[in-house]
């Protein structure tokens, strides 16, 4: 059944937006690039001719990245109206992807699809005509081959990733992802001029996605791979110990004078030393790539190797970025991986939660290098993916983050229709809210948080650390004390050095941490969690005004006089409604986006238990459906000056309402389910 009040929305590739939800205004600069490259300035932010850019982006994946001719151009003009100023280009060399970068039907990973390749160039250059910057990816799920020159051996690695933690250290993988780069950074585009490693436009080049030696090992990926794989890391093994030792007597006293001395909590030297070995040998890596794409090819743009969580702090921050991902309530598989029959998501809000994806994400960062989170999602079928990007975006502003990504855009064909677990374009109650994410967090709307919270983290503290994590969860700044519980407050870093550490830092145990109820420091945030199962969160900016969560019932002060009161709304009085300002003078216009779940006509949303729901494989068809919120806004102004219009799907003004009279000098605008609506324009003559 479909939820009660919904009704059809869709968003449609097909047309471009007009009018106020257009919000490729806030892309300053067209092309992209046309103002140098994006470098870290001395402030640990990126910089952009002299000042700051934040990037505010989305993810396009596998096939998508290769669209027709005339898809690039409505898919360039659809990313630039929601805000974004970045693509993320990602999963270009998989297998499994239609079409693939790699022509697999070759016979080896070693050559590109001259025609996706083509295809490739020409969304590049939509994008890049319409000042979206890119984030190329080097290698994600790159199958390689015995046909790569390889040994044959390799063909037993089943797994793209135990293959590309391999590729951290064994010589003949390295040249391959070297010649990968070279093909792809050194192609001439013909619609540009230019090379990749060429163009500013391309913002930022990722080495290897979520992958890492170390985290090789702790997933059993290197005590599992065939002997050639193994004898080549013995070797360098055997070699690191010969530089730290004198000789095999050394080697053995310096471990059993542990081993036999102190059988306490205290790690042997043998784990410490094969942990470092690790360390040293993923460190060359990173560093080896990162500086045959800069010397050697050329680039002079942002380059960072993979993120925090399957690497570490001082491994990433060795580069020019620190990154992370993070997904609420990610699709889970009790059976076989990926088996998109038999899968389910828990059916949860984050906002009733105290263990959050921006908890995890603010342990992440480190103080002196720009920050950004390139993917991140609250999938399908959760009912309450309507709160990612609000607490996403109003999070990384607070936090003084440097770019955002949502994952993932989705394909170039259909719409009308969520297709999967992370789309976004085809999704109402995400893509209708980016534009108003992209203004929060790219105008800076939620100022910066005035305290910094900051713990040191040297490198001994770290390889201390690695004895105690997880494949998917090395070492952060938890491990400093470091509580992102405080991410609502105040900003969050971890300085490598205690010397790094700013003197008007405050530490962490210095901080007290509310349960329930986190105002940040600026008076901009609220995350109110004292009803249980009823939290909600609210964005107080002067510019940017949300209200997110378990909002129905509540009468809410969002700031500067403006009031929302929520009368009703769907899933036990869940929404989201914000309030975004397009213009301060002499006419303040603002669009309103509401929205609490959306939907596919007749998809079998199935209740397995536990929180946990499913689609299985069938997902319903087009058209989508969204539910809203049923409230009352009331504004700052008189009624008589104040015009309202319910907008249609494309953005164009569908029909007039009336505001009513609060008083002389205050408005009231009814936002509600009967006028089929997720977006409102308002204008208040001064």
């Amino acid at each position: 059944m479909p939820t009660q009040g919904s009704f059809p929305w869709v968003a449609r590739l097909s047309q471009p937006l007009q009018g106020a939800p257009d919000f490729s205004f806030l892309i300053d600069h067209k092309p992209a690039g046309a103002k140098g490259w994006v470098r870290v300035g001395a402030d640990g932010h990126y910089d952009l001719g002299n000042r700051r850019i934040r990037f505010w982006g989305v993810n396009i994946t596998a096939g998508a990245c290769f669209p027709e001719p005339d898809a690039a151009v409505r898919m360039a003009t659809q990313i630039a109206q929601a805000g974004c100023n970045i693509v993320r280009f990602h999963h270009m060399d998989a297998f499994w992807a239609s079409p693939s970068l790699i022509d697999y039907a070759r016979g080896n990973s070693r050559q590109f699809n001259t025609q996706a390749l083509a295809r490739f160039d020409e969304l590049f250059a939509q994008l890049r005509a319409g000042g979206v910057y890119a984030n190329l990816n080097l290698l994600v799920n790159r199958r390689f081959s015995a046909a790569d020159g390889l040994p044959p051996e390799i063909e037993q690695v089943g797994d793209v990733k135990a293959q590309h933690a391999i590729g951290c250290y064994y010589r003949p993988l390295i040249d391959l992802q070297k010649e990968y780069a070279r093909q792809l950074l050194t192609h001439r585009n013909p619609k540009t001029g230019r090379t990749y490693a060429e163009d500013p436009a391309v913002a930022m080049v990722e080495i290897n996605n979520e992958n890492g030696l170390i985290q090789g090992w702790l997933m059993g990926y290197i005590d599992g791979a065939p002997k050639v794989f193994q004898d080549d890391l013995q070797r360098q093994w055997n070699a690191w110990l010969q530089r730290k030792y004198a000789d095999t007597d050394a080697v053995r006293r310096a471990w059993d004078i542990i081993l036999h001395s102190q059988r306490s909590a205290t790690p042997t030297p043998l784990l410490r030393d094969w942990l470092q070995f690790l360390w040293d040998t993923e460190r060359a890596y990173w560093l080896e790539m990162a500086n045959y794409i800069k010397r050697d090819l050329g680039y002079k743009g942002i380059v960072f190797g993979t993120i925090v969580g399957c690497s570490t702090l001082h491994l990433m921050a060795q580069l020019d970025t620190v990154d992370g991902h993070a997904y609420w309530m990610h699709p889970e598989f009790p059976g076989a991986a990926w088996d998109f029959n038999n899968w389910f998501v828990r059916n949860a809000p984050m906002v009733n939660s105290d263990d959050t994806t921006l908890r995890r994400l603010a342990q992440h960062r480190v103080w002196g290098k720009p920050y950004t989170v390139t993917e991140y999602d609250h999938p399908a079928p959760n009912q309450y993916a309507a709160e990612g990007l609000p607490l996403l975006a109003a999070h990384g502003a607070l936090q003084d983050w440097d770019g955002l990504f949502a994952f993932d855009y989705g394909g170039s064909d259909g719409e009308g229709r969520i297709g999967a677990f992370f789309e976004q374009r085809t999704h109402p109650a995400k893509w209708a809210l980016m534009r108003a994410c992209a203004a929060l967090f790219l105008r800076a709307d939620v100022r910066p948080a005035q305290r910094l919270v900051c713990a040191p983290f040297p490198r001994e503290a770290e390889m201390d650390a690695l004895r105690q994590v997880w494949a998917w969860g090395l070492p952060d700044g938890r491990f400093a004390g470091l509580d992102g519980k405080a991410a609502t407050m105040h900003r969050l870093a971890t300085a490598l050095e205690p010397a790094q550490v700013p003197r008007d830092a405050l530490r962490p145990d210095a901080i007290t941490i509310p349960d329930r109820r986190r105002v940040s420091d600026t008076g901009e945030l609220i995350w109110d969690r004292t009803q249980a199962g009823r939290g909600y969160f609210v964005v107080r900016a002067k510019r940017s005004k949300m209200a997110v969560g378990f909002i129905g019932g509540r009468t809410l002060d969002l700031g500067d006089k403006f009031r929302l009161q929520v009368q009703d709304a769907p899933l036990g009085g869940f929404g989201v409604v914000a309030i975004t300002v397009l213009q301060e003078k002499p006419v303040w216009r603002a669009l309103i986006t509401t929205v609490s779940t959306a939907e596919n006509t007749g998809w079998n949303l199935r209740d397995l238990g536990e929180g946990r729901i499913t689609l299985g494989n069938q997902w319903g068809d087009a058209p989508t459906r969204v539910a809203v919120p049923t409230a009352t806004l009331t504004l700052p102004y008189p009624a008589t000056r104040v015009r309202v219009w319910a907008l249609g799907e494309d953005g164009k003004r569908a029909r007039a309402l009336k505001p009513t009279h609060v008083g002389n000098d205050r408005a009231a605008i009814e936002l509600s389910p009967q006028h089929r609506t997720l977006w409102y324009e308002v204008e208040a003559r001064g």
